[in-house]
């Protein structure tokens, strides 16, 4: 499969199969630890769009790939929304596995050296891109997309 397809179809995935079919708006007054912030605000290597997963109700983990963000790092919530203004929020059926991916999330990505990369296994974490960061924290809390 092409480079470009997988990371498509993993953010697809994510998207459509195991979320809410109404998602809480970006603006929200309160979020919790598992929503999925995507945003369409953004553009890099040819794939539009941008995830990043709560891991409190006021911080987002991502991996972003700019110049000065090389690894995977938390943001604000209010400066995501800052950063990223054409967001939806996902938020999975089942609080407990929102909290445990969330959990994963930490475990797996938090203050590591992951650079960015957008690969074509997504169970490699090695190098990581930003809807991968999400899938795999789902994929690890027993999400099996």
């Amino acid at each position: 499969m092409g480079k470009i397809i997988k990371p498509i179809i993993i953010f697809a995935l994510l998207f459509n199969l195991v979320f809410i079919v109404h998602p809480p708006k970006s603006h929200a007054t309160s979020y919790k630890t598992g929503d999925i912030f995507i945003t369409k605000s953004t553009s890099s290597k040819g794939l539009t769009g941008h995830t990043g997963i709560a891991i409190s109700s006021k911080t987002i983990l991502h991996t972003s790939g700019r110049k000065g963000e090389p690894y995977p790092k938390t943001i604000s919530i209010k400066d995501w929304n800052r950063r990223h203004p054409k967001t939806k929020v996902i938020r999975p059926k089942s609080s407990s596995l929102g909290s445990n991916a969330a959990s994963k999330a930490k475990k797996y990505f938090y203050k590591k050296k992951i650079p960015y990369a957008i690969t074509t296994n997504p169970k490699n974490i090695k190098k990581t891109y930003c809807s991968e960061l999400v899938w795999y924290s789902y994929y690890k809390a027993g999400k099996n997309l």
